[in-house]
């Protein structure tokens, strides 16, 4: 799989849960809503998470219509998220976790690494 999904508008980031781990971020608050169920559609189809930040109540509602109950929305926050699968296990790789708290995979925090 490419590490990137390119759109005309927009290059998504598929590599992104491998290399950082967690959820490509997409900012809402610019985008028409047809590029938004393309991008949304996009990470879909590869079965990824995507997190969509400063999304209006009205992009949540398209979105919702498109996608079905997948869709989550926090009003407060103005964040959709859409979650295909919980990726758990991958936020121990991630290198930001490591370099934070040390990690040396053997489960706990370790100063000597």
């Amino acid at each position: 799989m490419d590490k990137y999904i390119e759109l005309d508008f927009a290059k998504l980031d598929t590599d992104r849960v491998k290399r950082r781990g967690y959820s490509e971020a997409v900012f809402c608050e610019c985008k028409n809503d047809e590029q938004l169920i393309k991008i949304f559609q996009s990470f879909k189809d590869i079965g990824f998470n995507v997190i969509g930040t400063r999304c209006s109540k009205n992009q949540y509602e398209i979105l919702k219509n498109q996608f079905g109950e997948i869709i989550k929305y926090n009003e407060q926050g103005r964040v959709v998220t859409l979650i295909q699968k919980k990726n758990r296990k991958n936020w121990r790789n991630c290198d930001l976790y490591r370099r934070n708290r040390r990690y040396t995979g053997c489960g706990r925090s370790c100063r000597n690494s």
